[in-house]
């Protein structure tokens, strides 16, 4: 689900800018829009809706559009969020060329009115690709593993895995809270279950999580130790599995 919030002068641009946004947006979508910046505000300070784009009116009365942006970027969760700017000035003089790079407008960019429907869905589909892969991201480090043991369900976050050890069908599963244990199973079986391009094999007897690694250190010239962050554990790796670390590393 994708959230946006509109919030223009003029209720006739806001309709321009969501049938537009209607027409290129393939999933699914939430729209919220406004002409009350206090409205607006209220609903972004309630933080019930976390935004992935933002669609201010740089004049909006007795308020500026560049006032909520400096509101908005308080919060934390929207440092980087995009925000595009309703002007009625063009790209040339605000600055921003049609052909300027991603880096320059990664976090803010420019429609100028009259609005142009193409261009309205031009700008909106640049970020599309951005916010899905951060979507991905945020649910990838809000999953957890789930072990069943005589208290129940214990529910371990994929993102506190440091490493995994198989001994005689004995799994050891380390994390940053502590020492997991899963009997009569395999490593490929726990891999499976885990199901994440983050945790991968670097042995025969290992698989690592590979946003934890924090660096590689050579034992001799067919093992490797990986360093873990926030912890001063290591993870032996064979030289099999080295170029699948190394990039991460």
């Amino acid at each position: 689900m994708i959230h946006i919030l509109i919030l223009c002068k003029e209720k006739k641009d806001i309709a321009v800018l969501s049938d537009s946004i209607c027409r290129c947006v393939e999933d699914s979508l939430c729209l919220i829009s406004t002409v009350d910046p206090e409205e607006a505000k209220t609903i972004i300070t309630r933080r019930e809706i976390t935004f992935d784009l933002f669609i201010l009116g740089v004049r909006l009365g007795k308020r500026s559009g560049y006032i909520m942006e400096k509101m908005i970027r308080q919060y934390h969760i929207y440092k980087q969020t995009p925000i595009l700017f309703v002007t009625e000035e063009s790209y040339n003089l605000i600055g921003f060329p049609p052909l300027a790079t991603f880096q320059a407008y990664k976090r803010c960019n420019y429609l100028s009115l009259p609005l142009d429907k193409i261009d309205i869905q031009a700008k909106v589909s640049l970020y599309l690709d951005a916010i899905a892969d951060r979507q991905r991201q945020n649910e990838e480090s809000r999953r957890c593993l789930d072990l069943k043991g005589s208290g129940g369900i214990e529910k371990v976050p994929l993102k506190s895995i440091l490493y995994l050890e198989i001994q005689n069908k004995t799994c050891s599963i380390y994390t940053l809270q502590g020492k997991y244990i899963v009997k009569r199973t395999s490593l490929i079986r726990v891999l499976e279950e885990i199901c994440s391009d983050d945790v991968i094999r670097c042995h025969r007897f290992f698989a690592v999580n590979i946003k934890n690694i924090d660096f590689v250190e050579r034992h001799d010239s067919r093992i490797w130790y990986l360093h873990l962050k926030g912890t001063n554990q290591t993870c032996p790796a064979s030289r099999v599995y080295l170029k699948d670390i190394l990039p991460f590393a």
